[in-house]
């Protein structure tokens, strides 16, 4: 949801809606809040004065620094905005079953097409795994940290790390588990180190 308010010019808040990959039907959604607390422009104007700290104009531009960014909010309810919400409240299928209290610990691969996941149990990860096959495609969405592990512990992944590690190389993706950046100092205010 698209910034509004007074605040938008005083935190320098740009976006490009278009480049966050918009579906009409979406039911997780990213906003920008419609107010803000005055003690923010105080701490955001000392934050501004901190030598060698970048104010980009976007902070989704991929340039670390001091910016003012979206937060996963429903813009109706004013509530948290996240796969539950999004995708399970309310969901009526005998073909969907969520498993709790496990870990996907690796994709199994027939040549180079994903075909099943294989997980276990998060308290008790040398019990014996579980593997669900898939018949059309696999997501995995875990998060950014846990969605890169799954990859390299699959083989998808930096060659080099894979092979330290001695996991069988499947693809040679070099991008995968590299440049996390998260970190919040306030609930709108965030320092980006590189």
């Amino acid at each position: 949801m698209p910034p509004e308010g007074e605040w938008v010019e005083k935190f320098n808040v740009t976006y490009d809606i278009h480049a966050w990959g918009q579906y009409k039907d979406t039911k997780v959604y990213t906003s920008f809040l419609d107010w803000f607390d005055p003690i923010q422009k105080v701490i955001y104007d000392a934050w501004k004065r901190v030598p060698g700290l970048p104010v980009p104009k976007d902070g989704a531009s991929g340039v670390g620094g001091l910016f003012y960014f979206p937060i996963s909010l429903d813009p109706k309810t004013q509530q948290r905005s996240y796969a539950r919400t999004g995708h399970w409240d309310g969901l009526n299928r005998s073909n969907y079953h969520i498993v709790t209290g496990s870990k996907v610990n690796k994709i199994l691969f027939s040549g180079k097409k994903a075909v099943a996941v294989r997980f276990v149990p998060k308290e008790n990860p040398q019990a014996d795994a579980t593997i669900i096959r898939a018949r059309r495609e696999i997501i995995i969405s875990a998060g950014g940290v846990h969605t890169p592990q799954i990859l390299q512990l699959s083989g998808i992944g930096p060659a080099d790390l894979l092979k330290q590690a001695k996991v069988s190389v499947k693809v040679d993706l070099p991008g995968v588990g590299s440049n996390f950046q998260d970190h919040p100092l306030g609930p709108l205010l965030e320092w980006q180190c590189k």
